[in-house]
């Protein structure tokens, strides 16, 4: 079964010729699409300015902040040399700096809780008190009518 499966896929994936029209069509397409222009590298800074000329000499001289030279997005705002490398530093920060945040409002939140616990620790051992101080007096009020009634 394996076997046969492996046969199948070779013979439906070995290249084929596309046929003649196919590719006159795709010819065609290439040749009617506007020409793309390179994209500029940045300027490397390297070397002295004698290297530099002799390097660069015979290439055409172009404008470094022409307008048409600066990449742009599909829907034409222009990157200029920033472009992902930017994006992804600027979301990085963005993230570190919304953890940074929502840290501190969990710890104020754990500290405005253990403050209400202890606010609520606090009344309770006040009514513990009070009911503590109203047994001993009617204890000690037995005691004393229980003392009083012996002597009279």
């Amino acid at each position: 079964m394996s076997n046969e499966l492996n046969e199948r896929l070779r013979a439906a994936l070995r290249p084929r010729d596309p046929g003649e029209h196919f590719t006159r069509s795709v010819l065609a397409c290439i040749a009617s699409e506007p020409a793309a222009r390179p994209m500029l590298r940045p300027e490397r800074s390297g070397g002295s300015p004698e290297k530099r000329q002799r390097r660069d000499a015979g290439r055409p001289v172009r404008d470094r902040h022409a307008v048409e030279d600066i990449p742009r997005s599909p829907n034409g705002a222009t990157w200029g040399n920033f472009g992902l490398p930017w994006l992804a530093a600027t979301t990085l920060a963005t993230c570190a700096v919304l953890g940074l945040l929502i840290a501190h409002e969990h710890k104020a939140q754990h500290a405005e809780a253990g403050l209400e616990a202890r606010r609520q620790v606090i009344e309770a051992l006040r009514v513990t008190s009070e009911k503590l101080d109203l047994a001993y007096r009617v204890v000690k009020d037995k005691e004393l009518s229980g003392t009083e009634k012996r002597g009279a």
